[in-house]
């Protein structure tokens, strides 16, 4: 059986992956499993992780950018998130 994990950021986008979480949970409970819901605070590590896919995303914006100028701009944006990050560790 399958995991769906999703991380929750503020209420609107909640209300959309309880939605989400709906519809997933109710094919499995249709077909007869039992299933357990644990809502927690997200992981320190977990938003660690999703910090470095976001800065990896970036890092491929750069190497696909079309222009002098948005390689800048995505190595301005990159860096800003990094200078960020080390601000809040």
């Amino acid at each position: 059986m399958e995991k769906l994990t999703l991380p929750l950021y503020n209420a609107s986008q909640a209300h959309k992956c309880l939605k989400q979480g709906w519809e997933f949970a109710k094919e499995l409970l249709l077909a007869g499993n039992k299933l357990v819901l644990e809502i927690k605070p997200m992981s320190k590590s977990r938003e660690q992780e999703e910090k470095y896919h976001a800065m990896f995303a970036a890092i491929q914006r750069v190497r696909n950018a079309p222009s002098k100028e948005a390689i800048l701009l995505e190595l301005k944006l990159l860096e800003q998130a990094i200078l960020s990050e080390a601000g809040n560790e």
